[in-house]
């Protein structure tokens, strides 16, 4: 439900402004992931560069799966974006 998505990316990215550690952890949980709705919220949620989200994304865009390699091509744009901007 993209509503939903909606509201977990929210969640996400106001976890990263209180709970860095613990925004970053996240990614290292679901790097493995081959859920599409997962990786459409954590690509969502990127808001900084780190070495931690780009291995997860890395990790993602060489998927099969159409849907999840989109998401993460989105959250790879996002990540050179913020790199740049360090």
């Amino acid at each position: 439900d993209a509503d939903m998505i909606k509201v977990n990316i929210s969640f996400l990215k106001a976890v990263a402004t209180s709970d860095k550690d613990y925004y970053l952890r996240v990614y290292v949980n679901y790097q493995n992931t081959r859920n599409p709705i997962f990786v459409e919220i954590l690509s969502g949620a990127i808001v900084i560069y780190d070495d931690i989200i780009n291995t997860a994304v890395e990790h993602w865009v060489k998927s099969g799966n159409a849907r999840l390699k989109r998401a993460a091509l989105a959250g790879q744009k996002t990540l050179n974006r913020k790199k740049r901007s360090k």
